[in-house]
């Protein structure tokens, strides 16, 4: 892993250091706001295993869940409406497939 010195900007009536320290190795683009890369792949994770058919309780019970982040992270994800409306295209999918008129006849 590479390490590189960022110089931060001295902005007037500071003392020019930074709180961290000089050799501050932090996110440079913090002030961007949120990266949503990682709430899309726990949410395409957690959609991907519910069509698979398993139950949610078993999902979020899964060590790649727990190793994407805090609880309340996961379950920010969870509830979000983007990943409830998968799951809930999910049902339906699932409904529609055991309709009886879609099943072969026996």
């Amino acid at each position: 892993m590479v390490y590189v010195r960022i110089a931060l900007p001295h902005l007037p009536g500071s003392s020019g250091r930074h709180p961290h320290g000089e050799g501050f190795r932090g996110n440079p683009y913090l002030f961007l706001g949120r990266r949503p890369f990682r709430e899309a792949r726990l949410r395409s994770y957690i959609v991907a295993q519910h069509r698979r058919g398993r139950p949610t309780a078993e999902i979020l019970q899964d060590a790649y869940v727990r190793k994407c982040g805090s609880e309340t992270f996961v379950w920010s994800v969870f509830v979000d409406p983007r990943t409830t409306k998968a799951l809930a295209e999910n049902i339906r999918a699932a409904f529609d497939e055991a309709r009886p008129e879609r099943r072969p006849s026996a």
